[in-house]
């Protein structure tokens, strides 16, 4: 008699466990890739990259760039903005850019990206440079 007990109990436990490990997870981005990585103060330019990402659940859905100024200030930062041909599967490059934008000091800038999927959970969060000297 205990021994169906015992089983039942190692069955419920057993699907416990692969239900914990199957539910939604946020997207993992690594590998940030950007050109260029400098710029001069008063010169237009645009910044434009990848990331490579993990989505077990395969639903990214927007990507993010956030822009910070030497002193640690957000300078700007993207809406969330719809990832184009998302149909990748779990593993994946996604592309990004920060369009036309003229600094206005010099110093080490700083910029950090990363993606949300369908659900609104956000990725890690990769932190790029972009060196600005005076012309």
């Amino acid at each position: 008699m205990r021994r169906p007990a015992l089983i039942a109990v190692a069955l419920v436990t057993l699907a416990l466990a692969t239900l914990a490990g199957c539910g939604p997870e946020a997207p993992q981005i690594r590998d940030l890739r950007y050109s260029p990585n400098a710029a001069l103060v008063g010169q237009m330019t645009t910044i434009s990259g990848t990331v490579q990402y993990t989505d077990p659940d395969n639903d990214i859905s927007q990507s993010v760039v956030e822009l910070y100024g030497p002193d640690g200030k957000l300078i700007s930062a993207t809406p969330p903005t719809p990832i184009q041909n998302v149909g990748q599967g779990p593993l994946g490059m996604v592309g990004w850019s920060i369009d036309r934008w003229t600094p206005d000091v010099p110093g080490n800038h700083t910029f950090i990206v990363y993606i949300i999927d369908l659900t609104g959970r956000p990725s890690n969060r990769l932190q790029g440079l972009l060196r600005v000297a005076a012309p």
